[in-house]
């Protein structure tokens, strides 16, 4: 999974030991948003994603990306965005209904791992009660995030103009609800309801601590927050956050894309508190880095 952790809505399992659709040989694996993200919208869209935080241009610059990339050459951009929603919906919603698991199996599969790992089922409870929510069984995210909420809104407002036009009622009521009303309850509904998809970053290290807690161990790695560092938690205990990808464009003129970082977390254990190093196995200019050693000098260090 090139997606994020059990502690990121967007990227949750809802059996982590056991993400299988069911106990059958072959059977498909329940995916979260994220990679399914990647799998029906990405890598049909593009670059052109102004919604997502992660991909940050100013309103000017994404209209000249889009007229330059896009508007005479992706004539089915809208279509590519529409039916891969509808494909991410559907599938999230099999495959929850098909990965049920019962869960007092959800806990034994996450027990018999633990007791492999040395862990008590005291600890893999309290590791598992700090695990989000995966956002399949948060239908309304799923559909905020996709923008579908925001498409049926303009369907409406459209119908509703129509409808306006074709009654017989004064012509400045039929000019002033669609140029007065209808922007209003756009950004209101747009303003009450926007939620961040990076909400999660700023619970990391809460999540962070609490594995530290329960295992006892010094260094807890984590990522897909694309900012790669190492913080602190507190005294003898760091998290360490290695970003995964960074799908950005430095310009639209001619300029290429940053390429994916193929991050790496070094930690060096010995007599005294752990050395945590983050680095890139690949530099912005597509030349490998190769560490041949702990103590080698990151490409990327935070």
């Amino acid at each position: 999974m090139e997606h994020g952790n059990q502690y990121d809505d967007w990227s949750s399992f809802h059996d982590l030991v056991a993400p299988a659709e069911s106990a059958a040989a072959g059977a498909p694996m329940a995916l979260p948003m994220g990679n399914l993200s990647c799998r029906y919208l990405i890598n049909r869209i593009g670059t052109f994603n102004p919604h997502s935080e992660d991909f940050i241009r100013s309103g000017p610059a994404y209209v000249a990306h889009w007229l330059r990339y896009y508007a005479f050459s992706r004539h089915s951009l809208m279509l590519s965005w529409l039916w891969g929603s509808v494909l991410i919906v559907i599938t999230m919603l099999r495959g929850r209904r098909r990965a049920r698991h019962a869960p007092h199996l959800r806990r034994a599969h996450l027990v018999a791992n633990g007791a492999a790992q040395g862990l008590t089922s005291e600890q893999v409870d309290r590791l598992a009660a700090g695990f989000s929510r995966p956002v399949s069984e948060q239908l309304w995210r799923l559909v905020r995030e996709l923008w579908l909420d925001r498409l049926a809104l303009m369907a409406l407002m459209v119908g509703g103009t129509i409808a306006l036009a074709l009654t017989p009622i004064p012509l400045w009521v039929k000019l002033m609800v669609p140029l007065t009303a209808f922007p209003l309850t756009w950004f209101l509904w747009d303003g009450v309801f926007s939620a961040s998809i990076f909400d999660y970053v700023t619970r990391l290290p809460a999540a962070a601590r609490r594995i530290a807690d329960v295992t006892g161990v010094a260094v807890v790695v984590m990522g897909h927050t694309h900012q790669p560092g190492v913080t602190p938690l507190d005294r003898g205990r760091t998290l360490a956050n290695s970003g995964t990808w960074a799908p950005v464009g430095a310009g639209i003129d001619g300029e290429p894309l940053t390429p994916g970082k193929q991050n790496y977390v070094v930690v060096e254990v010995g007599a005294g508190a752990p050395v945590v190093r983050v680095g890139a196995w690949m530099t912005s200019e597509m030349e490998p880095v190769v560490v041949e050693a702990p103590e080698a000098e990151p490409a990327l260090a935070r």
